[in-house]
């Protein structure tokens, strides 16, 4: 159920179909963001789930990768095709960084 940022830059490079869905605040996300990505924070999940396809892979992405893995589950239980971004933004800064050095 979680998606390692070396294999979500593999998808998004392929641009394989997905929908990247951040569940952070709205002032996290203006600090940073993977460049496509959705914004509907977490405790807006619930009102706003109609706004997110069934037709794509969908991928949640947080600060750390725990919300991300809370709506993961919950858009699981809707029958949606999710994966959570494993140690969130974090990891995903991290992986980018450390590509530009190599």
């Amino acid at each position: 159920m979680e998606i390692y940022p070396i294999e979500l830059y593999h998808k998004i490079n392929r641009k394989q179909s997905m929908f990247l869905l951040d569940v952070r605040t709205e002032e996290e996300y203006k600090q940073d963001c993977i460049e496509g990505v959705h914004l509907i924070p977490i405790n807006e999940l619930p009102l706003r789930t109609e706004e997110i396809p069934r037709n794509k892979i969908i991928i949640t992405i947080c600060a750390h990768g725990n919300r991300s893995m809370r709506a993961a589950i919950y858009l699981k239980e809707k029958k949606y095709d999710v994966f959570s971004l494993k140690g969130g933004m974090e990891a995903w800064n991290d992986f980018i960084k450390n590509k530009k050095e190599n």
